[in-house]
Order: C-alpha cells, then sequence, then structure tokens
C-alpha cells in the first residue's frame, strides 16, 4: 500500500468534509431543491401548452428548434408533463 505523505491526507479530508453534506442530501433527501427547478418546470409547462392551438401562450411565445441552454431538461419535462396529463384524462 503507498503511503500517502500528510499533505494528501489533508487533501482527501478535506475533500469529504466538503463533498459529504451534498452527498448526503442527494442521497437522503427524497426531493432535492434547486434555485432554477421551478423555472425549468414552469418553462416545460409553457412548451406543452403550446402543443395545443387555444394556448394563451401562443400570442407570447414560441417554440424554437434547436440546441439550447438547458434545453434537454426543457424537452425532457416536457414530455413527462404531456405523459401526465395524459394519465389524468385517461
Amino acid at each position: 500500500m503507498p503511503s500517502f505523505s500528510n499533505h494528501k491526507w489533508t487533501t482527501c479530508l478535506f475533500f469529504l468534509a466538503l463533498a459529504a453534506p451534498v452527498l448526503i442530501a442527494i442521497w437522503f433527501v427524497p426531493w432535492f431543491v434547486t434555485q432554477d427547478g421551478p423555472r425549468h418546470v414552469y418553462n416545460a409547462h409553457i412548451l406543452s401548452a403550446l402543443s395545443n392551438e387555444q394556448s394563451p401562450f401562443k400570442d407570447f411565445y414560441a417554440a424554437r428548434a434547436g440546441l439550447l441552454p438547458c434545453g434537454s431538461t426543457r424537452f425532457a419535462r416536457t414530455g413527462f408533463s404531456l405523459s401526465q396529463s395524459l394519465n389524468k384524462v385517461r
């Protein structure tokens, strides 16, 4: 087993001390609060509403094709919210 210098142990312990609260929060909290989470949900709601012809958002928003920042999460949540709406209809 290689011997670690005192500096390497200090660095490892410092990293673990910083990473532990984040990992504990991710593993043990059933929901994870983010600052921009509600924005993603709202954007997904607007995108799913834009597929409806009588949407009130059509006068103000347009869905653009192409790569956008955070686009993958927006489209994934849009698909999820559409599937949830379909489940409510059934």
